[in-house]
This record gives structure tokens, C-alpha cells and sequence, in this order.
């Protein structure tokens, strides 16, 4: 058990198991918070310390996790699939819902005074309550979720997209698509920054992360774009050409991103990551112009997904763009600017047609892809859209193959 002076703990923090005073006696269970009494009691009984087997998290434990635990959300069967879909967009909302606290925290921490002093540009105050350990609890928790429902979650990805573009135009989306309140839906930095999430992680998992990797990554793609905190939206969304001042700050935000870290006592490996996340392998990146040996790793990751997630979400400055076009940008690697194990990785967590998309078979046959072949991405997994059986289909070189993407307003009715 790791051990916590009583007087270092927060008031109103929550651990993801039990806290003991020694081995036997529990002071607080993980849905209770070490408040002010707590400690007062601790204080007077002269206990100066306790144990705990978990870590300091960011709040109680979320019931959709315990159910996701229960359940054993066996992937392997994609019965009741509607019902995995609903499941896996009330879980997509969950991590939505943290992401914003989190950069709200860090938001509302900026600048300003501190015990009567100005407090410096571009760092986080003492009092945000943002910690690695902190949020190190809760994104394991979200890594485990994200792997067990990843083929689900990544058809979300598309959904969300699809779900603004026909709310802009004025239609009635599908019940089976999920929602969330109407101020994230303009709030660029949470939408990108959740799916950014989920892409590194599951791209992570396929290159063999262990969980401390993994929690890393994810801190990281979770952190990657909190140095755009300092920047008004308007400079960034916009669809007119930047002033020179503009970019300038925007092409600033990875130093602040890294500073705040820093301030934080973040691990290297995260400030680096965040740092680094717009350095391209050929040196045309920022802030650095970094060359390829000298990106860290979970930068390279970091880069693709954003890259891939850029490319395939709307912005007032541009369309987007179907993820099978997407892979296939990423895919020509203009000028070496991506790596290409992290490329790979994408592909390969992905498929060239990527989950969710809508296809037409060589036997005439409409389909959804619903998973990737492990082992090949060109053929991913199928369900052929208007049949009762819901039996997945592989496709092949030799059988049944894709011929190409069909538009989505050509599967209504199928």
C-alpha cells in the first residue's frame, strides 16, 4: 500500500480504493470524499498518515464503469449491437463530461493573482487541483473501457460527426446516435481532444503499451492542446487569414502546454508529448522543427491521430472529409512528414475503410464496417446492412471484397 501524509491530501479528494488507517481500519470507501472532517478526526486522533491500495482520482466512480465491469463487454459477439452502440455513446458522454472539467480547471487557473501576487503567464495556479495522480486514476479506468470498446466507440467518432452535419441542416438525427449538450457541440477543444483520446489509446494498444504507457499516452492526447487555453477561440476557428500576432500565438501554444505541465510536476515523457505534438518527422513542425530521432514517441502517436481527426471533422474554415479519404491522405505521407510505425498503428486500430463507414460489397450488397482485420486492414469486418442475421462478415482478396464507400443518405431504409 502506498502511504499519504493526512496533511498533503486535498480536502475533497477522492482515492480509487479504499483508505486505511493501518491495514484493517477504513477511513473512506472510494465514493467517499476526504473532507474537511475526515482529516480534523484523523488530526485529533494523531494518525499523521494513511494507506491506500489505489490512486488519488478526480472524483467518485462513475457507475457506467462498474456496469462496463459487470457486464464484461464481450466484443466478440456483436449480438445486440444497437444496444452496445447506446452503451458505448453514454460512455463517449462520461469522458466528454471529464475532458471538459478538466480544461475548465486548468482554464479557470490561468493568470490572475495568487496570495496578493501576480501569478505568471502561461502557468496553472496552485489551487487547480490538476495532478498526474489525479487524473492517472480516472484515465486508466478510461483505458480499459476504450479497449474493451473500441470497434463501438470508433463508430461513435464517426457519429459525432455526422450528427452535427445533419443538426446544421436541419434534420432529425438518428435516436441510435449519440448526443450531448448543445454548449459541447461547438466546444472545438473538448470534441477534438476526446477523440484524440480514444484514437491514442486504441493505437496504443496495438503497439503493445503496457498500462503505465498507455496512462501516459492518454494523459497526454487528454493534455495535448491545453496551451490553446491561453488563445481565444476566434483566433483559431476562424475562417479568416491570421495576423501575424495570431500565429504567433497559436504556433506558441505547445511551449505553454509544456510550461504549465512542468509547473505541475508532470513526467517528462507527458510535457514532452505535449510539447512536441506538432514537430514533424521531416522538421517542417513546430515549435521546434524537430526531426524525426528526435520526436519522442507518444508525440508521433499524438500527431497522427490529431492529424487524422483534423482531417476528417468539420471546421468553420473547412468540410470534412470521410475517414476512408482520410486514411488515404495520411496514407501518401506527403514529404515524410509522419512516422511511419504510427501510421501503421492507425491503420492497422483503424482499417483503410475505418469503422463505422457505409460500403458496398462485390456481391451488391450494402454493409457497415464494424471491426478490422488484425491481420490485414485493406478487409475489414462487416455487417450487411437490411438482413436479420447480424453474423459479421470478413472481407478478402478472394471473396467477398469492398468496392467502395457508399454515402450515407444511401443506406436510409436498407
Amino acid at each position: 500500500m502506498a502511504k499519504y501524509k493526512c496533511r498533503d491530501i486535498p480536502e475533497g479528494s477522492y482515492f480509487s480504493r479504499a483508505v486505511y488507517i493501518g491495514h484493517d481500519f477504513i477511513v473512506a470507501s472510494p465514493e467517499v470524499p476526504i473532507d474537511e472532517n475526515i482529516k480534523k478526526l484523523l488530526l485529533r486522533w494523531e494518525f499523521r498518515e494513511v494507506s491506500a491500495e489505489g490512486d488519488p482520482v478526480d472524483g467518485p466512480p462513475m457507475d457506467l464503469l462498474a456496469f462496463f465491469e459487470e457486464a464484461g463487454a464481450d466484443t466478440s459477439d456483436l449480438q445486440n449491437d444497437d444496444e452496445h452502440i447506446l452503451r458505448a455513446a453514454e460512455f463517449y458522454g462520461l469522458i466528454t463530461e471529464f475532458t471538459e472539467k478538466t480544461l475548465d480547471k486548468i482554464a479557470s487557473s490561468l493568470g490572475g493573482e495568487e496570495d496578493g501576487e501576480a501569478h505568471p503567464p502561461g502557468l496553472v495556479r496552485d489551487d487547480a487541483g490538476i495532478s498526474y495522480q489525479g487524473l492517472a486514476g480516472k484515465v486508466r479506468e478510461f483505458c480499459r473501457i476504450i479497449l474493451k470498446e473500441s470497434r463501438y466507440l470508433l463508430r461513435i467518432i464517426r457519429y459525432k460527426n455526422t450528427l452535427n452535419d445533419e443538426e446544421e441542416a436541419g434534420q432529425e438525427p438518428d435516436l441510435l446516435q449519440p448526443s450531448q449538450p448543445s454548449s459541447l457541440k461547438s466546444d472545438y477543444q473538448v470534441s477534438h481532444t476526446v477523440k484524440s483520446l480514444i484514437l491514442t489509446v486504441v493505437m496504443g494498444s496495438y503497439l503493445k503499451f503496457n498500462d503505465t504507457q498507455l496512462v501516459e499516452l492518454g494523459i497526454a492526447a487528454l493534455l495535448h492542446e491545453s496551451g490553446m487555453l491561453h488563445i481565444p477561440p476566434d483566433t483559431y476557428l476562424t475562417d479568416k487569414p491570421l495576423t501575424r500576432e495570431e500565429r504567433r500565438a497559436i504556433l506558441s501554444h505547445p511551449i505553454l502546454g509544456f510550461n504549465m505541465l512542468q509547473s505541475l510536476n508532470f513526467p517528462q515523457s507527458i510535457r514532452l508529448a505535449v510539447l512536441e505534438h506538432h514537430e514533424r518527422e521531416n522538421g517542417s513542425g513546430y515549435p521546434q522543427r524537430l526531426t524525426g530521432p528526435k520526436i519522442s514517441l507518444y508525440a508521433k502517436i499524438i500527431a497522427v491521430a490529431c492529424s487524422f481527426e483534423a482531417i476528417t471533422s468539420a471546421r468553420p474554415y473547412k468540410d470534412a472529409r470521410d475517414g476512408h479519404m482520410g486514411i488515404l491522405d495520411l496514407l501518401k505521407n506527403e514529404g515524410g512528414r509522419y512516422d511511419e510505425m504510427a501510421l501503421r498503428a492507425l491503420i492497422f486500430s483503424l482499417s483503410i475503410y475505418p469503422i463505422g463507414s457505409y460500403v458496398l460489397l462485390s456481391d451488391g450488397r450494402k454493409a457497415q464496417v464494424v471491426d478490422v482485420n488484425p491481420k490485414e486492414p485493406r478487409y475489414p469486418i462487416v455487417r450487411i446492412l437490411g438482413e436479420n442475421d447480424d453474423t459479421p462478415v470478413e472481407t478478402s482478396s478472394i471473396g467477398v471484397r469492398i468496392l467502395r464507400l457508399v454515402p450515407e443518405e444511401a443506406i436510409a431504409g436498407v
